[in-house]
């Protein structure tokens, strides 16, 4: 019996210890799910993405700065002449600025212009993708002729059974007219009939006028055709085609085709309006900066007529450095508006491994002929750019060379892009530790990666020191606990 006690008792305390067990483990995963898990930025960045990640480009072994004015651009002097050697930062010409500030108006306006049709051009998509589609489409009604009382053609004939013997009378006046579709009726039944003016409406008498029809031996009639009854003469009454239904109707293939047609034009209007927003930057920048000064060191090798300026895409002034190299990039229509003139990009040589920073120095306002491709379901436009390379030593002119933007606080961060979040403001951000163990929201700037859909490029707000948290669930919410260990849930 006292075996059995102690056996007893042997169960009861192991049941207490798996009892505390599964209760300290309860706490510790509550503890776990409850704070934020944060991790370094430095872990996470993909920065081999940087070389990888870029567009292409093709370098030339001769540096070149040409300026190309655009369609109304005036010149008010040229600083250079043909041979002139010219130093970074020296006056080559000045702009009119009169002239500009008329242009930048004028854009302003076509802008906003674009902007108008671009609003009225989406609620009409949105009113066709709300359209039903019908399966058939109601036919258009036919028109109707006008015939006046004074020529209708008499109900019922006031005499005869329809036979040769004995045929049809339709006492009728000069204005009586006669449908092809009545006297075909005639000649389906096998009748005849006699159309005539009778004095005073008696049958008996002979008739003024007659049409005698013989529906045994006549042609068929055109449905649409109508008759004077008592003198045969063909009669062409006015017509009026009744309205149709006040409700539009559209088969799929219709809705589809309007919604294609109004996508297309709303892609055309939106990359008119992102154009004439970079012709605005650029007159604002000129205004700004009315004087263009040297971005290279070199000689001056073409001085365009400054009373017979081009404006076809040629270059105006020319400066040529032998040291130096171009590079040719190109920028997508996503990467447009953040990047600018006098910003940074690293060149990588697929050849041999150098490595160099070129500076962008121009930006062409129009995109090339074909699309860079297809990222993130749609289709984007590319915009050709010059940059320059002060030192171009190991690499060869036409040589093929990968392009990545450099931010402009140093280097750029990639992460996978479920770590960035856009709140209802348009805004993008991260979730990291505050820097006391609390979770705090970071606005970041941030760029698309063509070749790496799943990652992102941040440019801005955010640095490797951080430590950023996955910023959905329970936790991901401003002033949670942060905590580096790894929750539970994440090991197994």
């Amino acid at each position: 019996m006292s075996k059995i006690k102690k056996h007893k008792k042997a169960i009861i305390i192991i049941a207490i210890i798996l009892v505390a067990i599964l209760i300290i483990g309860l706490i510790i995963k509550k503890k776990a799910t409850k704070d934020a898990y944060v991790q370094p930025v430095m872990d996470m960045n993909m920065s081999w993405i940087a070389t990888e990640g870029g567009s292409d480009g093709i370098l030339s072994n001769e540096a070149t700065q040409e300026v190309v004015l655009n369609s109304g651009d005036k010149i008010a002097e040229v600083y250079v002449t043909e041979g002139q050697q010219v130093k970074k930062g020296d006056p080559i010409l000045s702009y009119d600025t009169e002239s500009l500030k008329l242009q930048l108006e004028t854009n302003k306006y076509i802008g906003e212009s674009k902007e108008a049709k671009l609003e009225i051009a989406k609620k009409e998509l949105e009113a066709y993708k709300a359209i039903v589609p019908v399966e058939t489409i109601p036919e258009e009604p036919e028109p109707v002729a006008i015939i006046s009382p004074e020529q209708y053609f008499p109900e019922s004939p006031a005499a005869g059974s329809g036979t040769a013997d004995d045929p049809y009378i339709y006492v009728c006046t000069l204005d009586t007219i006669v449908s092809g579709d009545k006297l075909n009726e005639f000649i389906d039944q096998g009748q005849c009939a006699v159309f005539g003016i009778y004095p005073n409406g008696d049958v008996t008498a002979t008739p003024e006028a007659s049409w005698n029809f013989n529906g045994l031996q006549s042609p068929r009639f055109d449905s649409d055709t109508y008759y004077k009854a008592v003198t045969k003469e063909l009669y062409t009454p006015d017509y009026y085609v009744p309205e149709s239904p006040a409700v539009d109707t559209y088969t799929q293939a219709q809705k589809d085709k309007m919604i294609s047609s109004k996508t297309l034009e709303i892609s055309k209007l939106e990359t008119d309006i992102k154009r004439n927003k970079l012709e605005q930057e650029s007159d604002k920048k000129k205004l700004e900066d009315a004087v263009v000064v040297a971005k290279i060191d070199g000689t001056v090798k073409y001085v365009g007529d400054i009373d017979n300026p081009t404006t076809d895409g040629s270059a105006f002034v020319k400066i040529n450095n032998d040291k130096g190299g171009t590079l040719t990039g190109y920028l997508t229509e996503w990467n447009l508006t953040s990047v600018k003139v006098g910003d940074k990009v690293n060149v990588f040589s697929y050849e041999t491994g150098n490595s160099t920073v070129a500076e962008i120095t121009e930006i062409s306002l129009y995109p090339t002929d074909e699309p860079m491709g297809i990222y993130d379901g749609s289709v984007t436009s590319t915009y050709p750019y010059t940059a320059y390379l002060s030192d171009a030593e190991g690499f060869h002119s036409g040589e093929n060379v990968s392009v990545s933007l450099m931010s402009t606080e140093g280097s750029a961060i990639y992460l996978e892009k479920i770590y960035v979040r856009t709140d209802d403001d348009g805004q993008s951000y991260c979730m990291i530790d505050d820097g006391n163990g609390k979770l705090k929201k970071q606005v970041v700037t941030t760029q698309k990666v063509p070749k790496f859909n799943e990652y992102i490029m941040i440019t801005d707000g955010l640095s490797e020191e951080d430590l950023v948290a996955f910023p959905y669930g329970s936790t991901a919410f401003e002033g949670n606990t942060t905590t580096q260990n790894m929750p539970l849930s994440l090991l197994f």
